[in-house]
């Protein structure tokens, strides 16, 4: 009898968290729109961590970016003029550029094969920046997924 009404409050918490609306992921804040953009496969599971296979990883060479503004109803690339564009050199690199760029949301748009992908950013210009451009990879997964991975070495010791 204890029992049905901890049961009862359980119940009723389950269905609250299921109603709570999901909140899109932020955008990842740049100050330089740059870096290489690559095909990577879904991850691979090995042993207890996930990895990519290197030899399936490959650069997207003389693709096409652009770079859109982000308008309230969220929609990509739609009659919209792009603010900047460029196309990535044979190892897959670009470099936007954004000297009269003003702060504020962006679609990065990239169209491999045809087929347009787009992510939006948060472009924040800044002077002193410590972002470097080989950090940035673009990947574009086997699902169709744009994302953006920034790997930043370890110093050595």
């Amino acid at each position: 009898m204890k029992l049905v009404p901890v049961l009862v409050v359980y119940t009723l918490a389950l269905g609250a968290f299921a109603q709570a609306p999901r909140t899109a992921p932020l955008p990842p804040i740049l100050d330089q729109l740059c870096g290489r953009l690559q095909h990577a496969p879904d991850a691979v599971l090995r042993g207890t961590a996930f990895a990519f296979d290197v030899k399936s990883v490959w650069n997207l060479p003389h693709v096409v970016v652009k770079l859109y503004p982000a308008v309230e109803n969220a929609q990509c690339c739609k009659d919209a003029m792009a603010s900047a564009n460029g196309i990535t050199d044979r190892w897959g690199s670009f470099n936007l550029k954004t000297k009269r760029l003003q702060e504020g949301l962006y679609w990065l748009e990239v169209r491999p094969d045809g087929q347009s992908h787009a992510l939006l950013v948060r472009y924040v210009p800044s002077r002193t920046s410590d972002q470097r451009c080989y950090e940035n990879v673009w990947n574009i997964d086997d699902g169709g997924q744009f994302t953006l991975s920034v790997r930043k070495l370890m110093p050595e010791n």
